[in-house]
């Protein structure tokens, strides 16, 4: 009876609501880029950049562009090492040597087209997306640029660039993800399809990718092959980011916010801090973030569930019985009677302990969860295109 006092108490406790702080920077900007080397964090947007030196919870002001070379304003920034970042918009770019605290402006050839995306896997190799056929790079530190051309005709538009090495990178256009395995001497098509926004890879083998419609396809083979993963929500994803393989967050419209502590498997709807479009997304540490949103306004949040966060909406569902040892059943709202469902269930560390596709009996699911060990632990149903509730579950030997 102690022990399971114990468990119930320590369920009654586990999932709490993570806390936002908001932080005006008396600009309108959209902070359309964000990146991050430890505690020391960039955002970028229309002609201003902030720095963060302490994970996100206090902002300076770094840098400006003339309103004569404004264009249409910062619209990438990405860390080198500690000390070298690149930052690029419209038609020019700029490099800092001491973590973005000074900037130079680097001089770029002619550009007719903007810059969207920019990319360094190392101090001296850094890419610059943008809009047209082709993309510039730089292997000696911003002293001259060379263009590297897309597959295909016409024009395209270079999102978003992620390199895992100086040979390997990726590049989405909005509606393929390419990838070049020479330093972007040569390009391949890996996927095609409407949603192929914003790309990042945590390390050499993890990669996602997020757009419109809600899409996130997640690939654990370097690229080779991609799978669709149902993020829950049909909103335009803008921004994705990983901390590591497991932890990672995407950002957009609609005060969107979906996260994973499962390296992309699963995703589950982040209560926002407010009703806003969220443009970019960088995770300092698997339980803090700063999302750079429209119209000049940065959040973060340090305290980040490393389980499924306790959501108002949708409810929890009923599981019986609960304490449960092996067998217990889950009841759904009526109208997924017989549907195909995903459960999922995570520890109290956030590892998933469970994940299946389950077809429904009646409104009712049947779940073997005898190979959990004793514990509490946090999950969610979800359906094809929504959640459909949330699950705190204890389990007894």
């Amino acid at each position: 009876m102690r022990v399971l006092l114990f468990f119930l108490a320590l369920l009654a406790s586990v999932v709490c609501q993570s806390q936002w702080s908001t932080h005006p920077t008396g600009s309108d900007a959209f902070f359309r880029s964000a990146d991050c080397v430890g505690q020391v964090v960039l955002v970028v947007g229309d002609n201003v950049v902030f720095r963060s030196t302490d994970g996100g919870t206090t902002w300076t002001f770094t840098l400006s562009i003339p309103p004569q070379s404004q264009g249409h304003g910062f619209n990438g920034v990405a860390f080198a090492d500690a000390n070298t970042v690149y930052c690029g918009g419209g038609e020019f770019a700029f490099k800092s040597t001491d973590a973005g605290a000074t900037w130079t402006q680097l001089n770029t050839p002619p550009l007719v087209d903007d810059i969207w995306s920019v990319e360094a896997p190392s101090p001296n190799n850094a890419f610059f997306g943008r809009d047209g056929s082709d993309i510039l790079r730089t292997t000696n530190g911003g002293g001259s640029f060379s263009s590297l051309y897309l597959p295909g005709s016409g024009i395209q538009t270079s999102w978003s660039i992620c390199f895992t090495s100086n040979s390997i990178g990726f590049v989405t256009t909005g509606t393929s993800v390419y990838r070049t395995q020479n330093g972007g001497v040569t390009w391949t098509e890996v996927d095609q399809g409407l949603g192929r926004q914003a790309v990042y890879f945590p390390d050499a083998l993890h990669g996602c990718v997020v757009g419109q419609f809600g899409t996130i396809r997640t690939t654990s083979d370097g690229g080779t092959t991609w799978v669709s993963r149902v993020s829950g929500t049909s909103n335009y994803l803008k921004a994705v980011h990983f901390f590591d393989a497991q932890h990672g967050i995407a950002v957009g419209a609609n005060s969107i916010i979906v996260r994973t502590n499962d390296g992309g498997v699963t995703w589950f709807t982040e209560p926002p801090p407010t009703s806003d479009d969220f443009e970019s997304v960088v995770m300092v540490s698997p339980t803090s973030v700063v999302i750079g949103s429209q119209f000049g306004t940065i959040y973060s949040n340090s305290s980040l569930a490393l389980g499924v966060p306790k959501h108002d909406k949708p409810d929890l569902l009923a599981i019986h019985p609960n304490p449960v040892s092996d067998i217990a059943e889950i009841t759904l709202p009526p109208e997924y009677q017989g549907a195909l469902v995903e459960v999922a269930i995570w520890d109290q560390l956030g590892h998933q302990a469970f994940h299946k596709q389950i077809q429904s009996e009646f409104n009712e699911l049947t779940l073997d969860l005898s190979g959990l060990m004793p514990g509490a632990y946090n999950g969610v149903v979800r359906g094809k295109n929504s959640i459909l509730g949330h699950l705190r579950i204890m389990r007894i030997p």
